[in-house]
């Protein structure tokens, strides 16, 4: 079931501009293969001791994290977390952005359902501060929707939002069908500027992800990619979703500064 992201090229190869920036990417890759090892120990060396993790339920303590995953894999076997290589370990000085794939099988009670011995598979977003080479804050979204679905706890929504919302044809399973994107690499052609990426994501957001209006999408390129599947590919379909009433397309997803230089975002 698992998605393998794996790459010939990943963020650790010559992309960051300094030996820190590396070294941040190494940190948070370590985070991940101590918590795929149930490795408590190395855990508490990588996170310091006034660690602190957001998510919805509210704030968690080091201990707190360790017992969050633990729960976690009580209730799914073989659970991993697998860095999403086509993304990559994005760093902007002590914050640090990577999404993750979650794999695993229901093997234990989860959200009140009895196991089903179902393979669960889902992504999240975190961002990390460093400092002292330490991780000492986290913020996680995790898509829980996708194993309620997978588990059979909550019905599939999708095809609802693609008949009546999107008008596409509809995702097997309920599921709106996520891809991989593009693989990690330099853009062909000028390299964009961390200026020029941070103008076109602030543009997103302050123009059609704020106002709701279809002629505030040029921050989109004509050939935009959405690989989360919540609408289709392309600026136009985008913009022509947006003016629906009831469409709750809130989500864009990936959007950072390896984007093709085309004055708009290319992918999500």
């Amino acid at each position: 079931m698992a998605r393998s992201t794996a790459a010939t090229v990943t963020s650790l190869d010559g992309f960051h501009a300094t030996p820190t920036a590396q070294r941040t990417d190494e940190l948070v890759r370590a985070i991940f293969d101590a918590v795929n090892a149930d490795d408590p120990a190395r855990i508490n060396e990588l996170l310091a001791r006034s660690f602190l993790s957001y998510d919805v339920n509210g704030t968690r303590s080091r201990t707190g994290l360790k017992r969050y995953l633990a729960d976690f894999r009580r209730s799914f076997s073989e659970l991993r977390f697998e860095v999403h290589e086509n993304v990559g370990v994005l760093v902007e000085g002590d914050l640090v952005a990577l999404r993750t794939i979650i794999t695993g099988t229901h093997t234990g009670d989860y959200a009140g359902v009895a196991p089903t011995g179902s393979p669960i598979q889902t992504s999240a977003s975190h961002i990390f501060r460093v400092r002292d080479d330490q991780l000492v804050e986290h913020w996680q979204v995790v898509d829980t929707y996708r194993i309620l679905v997978a588990i059979g706890a909550i019905p599939g929504a999708a095809n609802v939002f693609q008949q009546q919302i999107l008008g596409v044809p509809e995702s097997p399973g309920g599921l709106f069908q996520e891809r991989l994107g593009t693989e990690f690499g330099r853009p062909a052609g000028r390299p964009v500027t961390r200026e020029e990426s941070l103008a076109a994501v602030r543009r997103l957001y302050d123009g059609v992800i704020s106002t709701g209006r279809a002629e505030d999408v040029d921050a989109l390129a004509e050939d935009y990619v959405q690989n989360s599947g919540w609408t289709p590919d392309g600026r136009a379909a985008f913009a022509r979703r947006r003016k629906q009433p009831g469409c709750l397309e809130k989500r864009v997803g990936r959007h950072h500064h390896r984007e093709r230089p085309a004055g708009g975002l290319h992918d999500s």
